[in-house]
């Protein structure tokens, strides 16, 4: 369990430091990261369905969105 904590702090600090550095999450709002977040679970709900594992794997990329949304 530890490990996987540290996994998740590791994540939040390189995307704290994305907020600051990388240009394109600069330039990111609320209202830019919904449209992603949306898209983003609608991918993950359609692996789902399709009981995709590979697909579900990348579901990161949710988690990703809500920790900009946190970061803020």
């Amino acid at each position: 369990m530890e490990s996987k904590k540290n996994t998740f702090q590791r994540l939040l600090e390189v995307m704290d430091e994305l907020r600051e550095k990388c240009p394109w999450d600069k330039v990111q709002t609320n209202e830019t990261l919904r449209t992603l977040t949306i898209e983003e679970t609608y991918e993950l709900a359609e692996s789902i369905l399709e009981k995709d594992d590979e697909a579900l794997v990348k579901s990161w990329e949710i988690c990703c969105c809500t920790s900009f949304f946190t970061l803020k």
